[in-house]
């Protein structure tokens, strides 16, 4: 076997691949589990650029032996550089197996799963390379994965920390948030990092792909400068604006101020003319108020009755003149004013306002028999005896004229006919009245003549 082994060496040696691999895979056949023999084909088919067969050789020693689990990430690395991505990173799998405390094979698979484009996958294997060994390597790529997937704040976060470990990851962690403060449109954040890496890592800004940031952040920076000056223009327009309008303000406070003093003054002034012309108002209102009490009829008939009533007759008699004086067409206040005067013993002045009162009501009798009082005693019997005659041919019904009558013809023509006539007509007329008994007495002793 071992001379077999050495003779596949020597064909390999030689170029002659075919003969090598015919030989190896000879001997594999016949000793299976001979970890040298496939050892030997691994090699060959790797240099024949069978790559799957090569990575098989290399798992199946592994299975042999745990001990050469390094196998598998030869058959990892002949995979991967064949391009065979998914079956590198399975290889890689089944490594961390037998080797899962190996933060670089984590790494590894974190590389093969990011270039896959599986970021979550990728992240995984990271998280568990960090776990292993702290190390600015995977904080960088788990910087660069969650900013794929969008997750700024964790990106930034392992940025951060790949700065912290300062293990030679700075610049590509600065690049990083640069990257970062570039996609989230903040130039004052990358005009920072900027500083930052001219200071840590100068010139490496220049080589990478952000060269042109440089400019981009001298652009902005005018621009900044260009608006900060409007912005200070503005600001001093603005603070012109405000001291002219606060000047305003109180040029209008002031002027207010002095409309508001001259309105109240005028207000006052109102008040005070208003204040005069009510007073003067009230003043007239009493005046009338007095002359409407004094011109008023019925305050002066009052007057004039309660005068008459105390015995005041001559003031009686001056205030029924003064309630004529209103209104002369009432016939009571002329027979009021007729027996003020018959009071007071002025007889012709009781006559002549009796003669008003029958004047405003021919046909009452009560006025009739007041003036026939004041007849008979302004003037002789007869005219008297003349005045009732016609008295009664006015008011035949009048019980009162119709007795004055009768005792008149007793008394003073002496006509007891006619007088008895008279008396038997008033008991007729009046059947029920108080002083019955009387003219019946009267009319009984009616003489057959009267001697005047």
């Amino acid at each position: 076997m071992v001379e077999k082994i050495a003779e596949a060496n020597e064909n390999l040696s030689e170029g002659k691949l075919d003969q090598a691999i015919g030989l190896l895979e000879a001997l594999d056949s016949r000793y299976e589990r001979e970890v040298e023999i496939k050892e030997a084909l691994a090699f060959a088919y790797a240099e024949k650029k069978d790559y799957e067969s090569s990575a098989q050789m290399f798992s199946e020693i592994v299975g042999l032996d745990d001990n050469k689990a390094h196998f598998l990430l030869n058959a990892a690395n002949i995979l991967e550089n064949a391009g065979k991505l998914e079956e590198a990173a399975g290889k890689y799998v089944e490594f961390l197996e037998h080797k899962p405390e190996s933060s670089q094979g984590w790494r590894t698979l974190g590389r093969i799963n990011k270039d896959l484009n599986k970021p979550r996958e990728a992240i995984k294997y990271y998280l568990e390379s960090y776990r292993i060994v702290p190390n600015g390597k995977s904080a960088v790529q788990l910087g660069n994965l969650f900013a794929k997937l969008a997750n700024i704040p964790n990106s930034e976060s392992w940025y951060q920390t790949a700065i912290e470990l300062n293990d030679g990851n700075e610049l590509d962690a600065l690049l990083g948030l640069l990257s970062i403060a570039l996609e989230k449109n903040n130039p004052e954040y990358a005009h920072k990092i900027v500083l930052n890496l001219d200071q840590a890592h100068p010139g490496e800004l220049d080589v990478s792909n952000f060269a042109s940031v440089r400019s981009d952040l001298a652009r902005w920076k005018e621009q900044q400068d260009a608006l900060k000056r409007e912005l200070e223009e503005q600001e001093k327009l603005a603070n012109e604006l405000r001291e002219k309008a606060a000047a305003a303000r109180r040029a209008e406070k002031e002027a207010a101020a002095r409309r508001a003093e001259k309105e109240a003054a005028a207000r006052r002034a109102e008040k005070e003319a208003a204040a005069r012309r009510a007073e003067k108002q009230l003043m007239a209102k009493s005046d009338e108020e007095h002359e409407s009490e004094a011109e008023n009829p019925l305050t002066s008939l009052a007057n004039a009755r309660h005068l008459k009533s105390e015995g005041l007759l001559d003031e009686a008699v001056a205030q029924y003149w003064e309630v004529i004086k209103l209104d002369d067409t009432s016939g009571s206040i002329w027979s009021e004013l007729s027996s003020s005067y018959l009071q007071a013993g002025q007889e012709s002045w009781a006559e002549a306002t009796a003669l008003e009162a029958i004047r405003r009501d021919p046909l009452n009798s009560h006025f009739n028999l007041q003036y026939l009082t004041a007849v008979r005693l302004t003037k002789d019997q007869f005219s008297y005896l003349e005045e009732l005659k016609k008295a009664k041919e006015k008011l035949r019904n009048s019980p009162e004229i119709t007795l004055a009558l009768a005792r008149a013809y007793r008394e003073i023509s002496g006509g007891a006919v006619e007088a008895a006539a008279l008396y038997q007509e008033f008991l007729i007329l009046a059947p029920n009245h108080p002083d019955r008994e009387i003219v019946e007495a009267e009319l009984t002793n009616l003489p057959e003549t009267i001697n005047l």
